[in-house]
C-alpha cells in the first residue's frame, strides 16, 4: 500500500536506505476509508499524525466569505498530508475527499522522531514538504500569470505526470475522476469557461476526457500551451530549488478562444 509513496519519494533522487526502512516501519497498516465528497479536516483541527493517501483523490480548499470555494491542491495516491503534525500546528485549510478515499497514517511515535536525523523520517517528511511547496508555487504562477487555456493545460499535465510517477497511468491514459467544477475551483475559472476550454482542446485533438478517463493525445503540444516543465516535481528536498520553466516550452500566444459550443464534453 505504500509503494506509491516510495515511488514518489524516489523521483526526487536517491532515497536513503534508512529513510525507506523508516517509512515502512512507521506506517500504521490499519486502513481508514472515507466516502466521496467528505470533509476529513477543517481549519483549526489539530492532526495527531501524518496521513498518506493510498487510493482515490482528495483536495485542499478554502472557503471565501461569499461562499465560493478555491481548491489549493489535489492529493493523489502516494501523497502525504498533515505534514505540520510534528510541529503541533493546526490545519489552516479544509481537506476533503473527491472520490472514495483510502488512507493510512504514520505511527505517532515515528512522527515524533521527525527532528532526529538518524531516524530517516525527517528525510521523508522534508522531501514531501519540499514537493508540496514546489507545487504550491507553481499553482500561484498558474493562476496569476496564465490565461484560461494555459491554466487548464498546465493542471492536466501536472496531474498526469504525478499519476504517471506512481504507476497509475497506462501509456497516454489515466483515470481522473474530476468534474468541471473541481477543475474550475482549482484554476479560478467558471465551470462554463472550463467547459469551453476542454471542448477546444478536444477539437484540437490534444486530449479526450470521457467517463473520468483522460487520454492525452498530444502531450508535447499540451505542455507547450501550458508552459509545463515537470522539473519542479523532480527535485531533491535538500536543495528545494523551486519550479523552473524550460526554454523548450513556451506559452502559446494569448489569443482568446471564441465561438466554442457550451455543450458539455462527454462526462
Amino acid at each position: 500500500m505504500i509503494d506509491h509513496l516510495l515511488r514518489r519519494l524516489r523521483q526526487s533522487g536517491t532515497l536513503s536506505t534508512a529513510a525507506e526502512l523508516a517509512i515502512q516501519k512507521a506506517i500504521d497498516r490499519r486502513v481508514r476509508l472515507f466516502g466521496a465528497r467528505e470533509d476529513l479536516f477543517h481549519p483549526g483541527d489539530l492532526p495527531e499524525t501524518v496521513w498518506l493517501v493510498t487510493a482515490g483523490i482528495a483536495c485542499r480548499y478554502h472557503f471565501l466569505p461569499n461562499g465560493q470555494r478555491q481548491i489549493t491542491g489535489f492529493l493523489l495516491p502516494g501523497d502525504l498530508f498533515a505534514l505540520r503534525a510534528p510541529l503541533g500546528m493546526p490545519f489552516d485549510h479544509h481537506i476533503r475527499s473527491i472520490t472514495m478515499l483510502e488512507t493510512l497514517q504514520l505511527e505517532r511515535a515515528s512522527v515524533a522522531a521527525f527532528g532526529e536525523p538518524a531516524s530517516g523520517i525527517g528525510e521523508v517528511l522534508c522531501r514531501a514538504m519540499a514537493l508540496q511547496r514546489a507545487i504550491s508555487r507553481e499553482w500561484v504562477l498558474n493562476i496569476g500569470q496564465r490565461n484560461a487555456m494555459e491554466r487548464i493545460a498546465h493542471l492536466i499535465c501536472e496531474l498526469f505526470k504525478r499519476l504517471q510517477t506512481v504507476g497509475l497511468t497506462m501509456e497516454n491514459r489515466c483515470l481522473l475522476p474530476l468534474t468541471q467544477i473541481d477543475i474550475a475551483e482549482a484554476v479560478a475559472l467558471t465551470p462554463v469557461h472550463v467547459n469551453r476550454m476542454l471542448m477546444s482542446m478536444t477539437r484540437n485533438g490534444w486530449l479526450s476526457f470521457q467517463r473520468s478517463v483522460l487520454q492525452i493525445r498530444e502531450m508535447a503540444r499540451l505542455a507547450e500551451v501550458g508552459a509545463f516543465d515537470a522539473s519542479y516535481l523532480d527535485f531533491g528536498a535538500a536543495s528545494d530549488p523551486g519550479p523552473r520553466v524550460s526554454p523548450t516550452f513556451r506559452a502559446s500566444p494569448r489569443t482568446p478562444v471564441t465561438g466554442e459550443s457550451t455543450t458539455a464534453p462527454p462526462p
